[in-house]
C-alpha cells in the first residue's frame, strides 16, 4: 500500500488553515488596519465587560444618614393684622392650630431649612409644647400662657426655652407692624443662641416620615377645604400641577410670604381632635386640645385625598400617620403642612368633587 508522505499531510493542514484563517482575516482585517490589533482586542474586551455589567443585577444603594440637626420650633402669628407671614416656606414642617377666639397660630419647623426672617413670633401655650417635644426642638416663642411657661421652666418635655423675655438679642421688633404682630427672628439668630447656651445641636429625634410614591388608593382631590372650628378660620388648599404642591388660599385670595414667595406644601394632613377644657384664670378664653392619642386623619398630595387615621403616643413621640392598610402613609418630599381641626367644634375637611 502507498503510504502518504509529509507533502500530503502539510498540504491537507494547509488547506484548511486557509479556509478558516482567510474569512475571519476579511472580517478583521478593516478594524486591525484602522485601530490595529491590540486597540481593536482591548475595545472588545470593553464592550463585553459593559454588556455584562448592563445585564446584571445593580448594587442596592445604601439608605441615607438621616439628618440629626436638631430642629427649632417657632411660634407664628396667624392673625389677619400679621400677614403675610415670613419664612414659612423654608420650613420643613408647619402645624396650623386653633387657639382662642376661633383664630389658629402655626409652629414652623425648621430642621434641613433656613429663613432669615422668621415671624412674626408669638406666644406659647401647653399643646404646642407637646408637638414641638415630638421634634426634641429648640422652642422659639414670646411669652406665653402661665400653664405653658410653667411647664417650660419645669424642662419635663425636653425643650429648650427660647423666650424673647429673656433673650431680646435674638429677636428684633420691626417698626412697620404695630404690637404684638412685630416681633422677629431668624434660623441663624435661633442657631447661636443654642451654640452660646450649649444646648444641644443635633438629636436622636430624626424624621422617619416615609416619602416616596402613594401607593393606597385615593380620591380625587383638586380642592380641599379646611375648617378649624366652627365660625372660626379656614384654608383652601388648592393643587397646583405646575407647582406640584397645594397652594394656600385665604379669604378667596392665594397666600404669599412677606418676601413673595407662594405658600405651597406638597403635602397637606388633616388631623382631627377635640378641644378639651384647659387652665384659664384670668378668664381670656385659653382652650386646649387633644394632641396626644388618636384619631382620623386625612392626607391630600399629588391632587387625591387618603384617608387614615394619626397616633401621637406621648409627648416625646412624633406624630405618625397611618393608612387603612395599618401602614404608615408616605408623603411627598418636601414640606408637609399639618391641620389639627377641632372635630367637636364643627372642625373638618371639605374635598371638592
Amino acid at each position: 500500500m502507498k503510504r502518504r508522505g509529509r507533502k500530503d499531510h502539510v498540504g491537507t493542514a494547509g488547506l484548511i488553515f486557509g479556509l478558516l484563517f482567510f474569512p475571519t482575516l476579511q472580517l478583521a482585517s478593516r478594524p486591525f488596519l484602522q485601530e490595529g490589533i491590540i486597540t481593536f482586542w482591548i475595545e472588545r474586551a470593553v464592550r463585553d465587560e459593559r454588556v455584562v455589567l448592563e445585564e446584571a443585577e445593580p448594587a442596592p444603594m445604601p439608605a441615607p444618614e438621616p439628618d440629626r440637626t436638631r430642629p427649632l420650633a417657632v411660634m407664628i402669628d396667624n392673625h389677619p393684622n400679621a400677614r403675610p407671614p415670613s419664612g414659612i416656606d423654608a420650613a420643613d414642617a408647619v402645624w396650623e392650630v386653633p387657639v382662642e377666639g376661633g383664630l389658629t397660630r402655626l409652629l414652623a419647623i425648621f430642621r434641613s431649612g433656613e429663613a432669615e426672617e422668621v415671624g412674626p413670633v408669638r406666644s406659647a401655650r401647653p399643646y404646642f409644647l407637646r408637638l414641638a417635644s415630638g421634634y426634641d426642638a429648640v422652642y422659639a416663642h414670646v411669652g406665653g400662657s402661665e400653664e405653658a411657661l410653667r411647664e417650660l421652666a419645669g424642662g419635663a418635655l425636653g425643650l429648650d426655652d427660647a423666650n424673647e423675655f429673656r433673650y431680646g438679642s435674638s429677636f428684633r421688633r420691626d417698626g412697620r407692624r404695630s404690637a404684638p404682630h412685630n416681633t422677629y427672628t431668624s434660623t441663624a439668630s435661633l442657631r447661636a443662641l443654642a451654640a452660646k447656651n450649649g444646648w444641644a445641636t443635633s438629636t436622636d429625634a430624626v424624621d422617619t416620615t416615609p416619602r416616596g410614591e402613594l401607593l393606597a388608593d385615593g380620591s380625587p382631590a383638586p380642592e380641599a377645604l379646611v375648617t378649624y372650628v366652627r365660625n372660626g378660620e379656614r384654608a383652601e388648599f388648592r393643587w397646583d400641577a405646575a407647582l406640584g404642591a397645594y397652594a394656600l388660599w385665604r379669604g378667596g385670595k392665594q397666600a404669599f410670604t412677606r418676601d413673595g414667595a407662594a405658600i405651597a406644601p406638597p403635602t397637606v394632613v388633616v388631623l382631627e381632635t377635640d378641644i378639651v377644657p384647659a387652665p384659664d384664670p384670668h378668664g381670656l378664653g385659653l382652650i386646649g386640645l387633644g394632641v396626644i392619642g388618636s384619631g382620623k386623619a386625612t392626607v391630600l398630595r399629588d391632587g387625591v385625598a387618603v384617608t387614615g387615621t394619626w397616633k401621637k403616643t406621648s409627648a416625646a413621640e412624633p406624630t405618625q400617620v397611618f393608612g387603612e392598610d395599618g401602614g404608615e402613609l408616605p408623603f411627598a418630599p418636601g414640606q408637609v403642612w399639618y391641620a389639627i381641626v377641632a372635630a367637636n367644634r364643627g372642625g373638618g375637611v371639605d374635598i371638592a368633587p
